[in-house]
């Protein structure tokens, strides 16, 4: 997985975590909201992922811990895609962005 996404390397993603969490611990809710008590409430969410986004297992990570403490949540996954695949000009941006902002019209009034 780690060689398949051409937006990400994995190395650089840690060195990024580390530098944003300032010394911090990896798994502090302040840097990972992985680790976050989502039983005291968490606005609706949609996680977006793609198949081949180094990013996969931690989406699913985030949807299963919200989906947990009884949160609203929804996983859409699309085969083939690597990280912040919405911007390139394929015919999965359009599906993602449609669903997105579905979305995010039923969720703001």
């Amino acid at each position: 997985m780690q060689d398949s996404d051409p937006t990400l390397d994995w190395r650089e993603v840690e060195n990024c975590a580390l530098a944003y969490a300032d010394g911090l611990d990896l798994a502090d809710p302040r840097v990972s909201t992985l680790y976050a008590d989502f039983k005291k409430g968490f606005p609706p969410t949609l996680i977006t992922e793609g198949t081949k986004s180094i990013l996969l297992s931690t989406g699913v990570r985030l949807y299963q811990a919200l989906a947990a403490a009884g949160q609203e949540a929804k996983l859409d996954v699309y085969e083939g895609m690597w990280h912040v695949f919405q911007n390139a000009p394929i015919p999965e941006t359009g599906i993602a962005l449609r669903k997105s902002a579905t979305f995010v019209n039923q969720h703001v009034k």
